[in-house]
């Protein structure tokens, strides 16, 4: 979220630079698969048992910005399409990375949490024992 916040902000401060737009929507849209691939494997790391659930609410939550962005570059940009606007989206969009990265670094977790019954078993995953386990289940997997 900070790369893409410092690309998006970088963006604002370009003005009508084309070549620093452009480096700096580079890093803002190249920065966010790293953030996305992060997402994606939070919720299999918080809850094993309600990964799918908690995707669900995430995505739905994403779904969220895609009628909210259309909504607000409209209101911002509809009588006036001018830099000083579009500036207005930048920073907003930029607000939003920052918000999110620091509401995930003081409040988000990788571990198992306690309402997910894969917290109660007290497993060392690591274990001689279990990693002949998962292999022996992954070898003897039949379709």
């Amino acid at each position: 979220c900070l790369i893409f916040t410092v690309g998006t902000v970088g963006v604002y401060f370009s003005g009508c630079d084309r070549t620093l737009n452009e480096i700096f929507l580079f890093i803002a849209t190249g920065s966010v698969g790293f953030g996305f691939a992060g997402s994606l494997i939070t919720a299999v790391d918080m809850s094993p048992t309600y990964c799918g659930v908690l995707m669900g609410f995430a995505s739905t939550l994403a779904g969220f910005s895609g009628f909210a962005i259309p909504l607000t570059v409209g209101s911002l940009t509809n009588v006036e399409q001018t830099l000083v606007q579009w500036g207005k989206m930048f920073l907003i969009t930029a607000a939003i990375g920052a918000g999110s990265g620091a509401v995930f670094l003081t409040l988000g977790s990788t571990d198992i949490q306690p309402w997910d019954p894969a917290s109660a078993k007290d497993v060392n995953m690591n274990s001689p024992s279990k990693k002949q386990d998962r292999v022996s289940s992954i070898t003897s997997c039949k379709l």
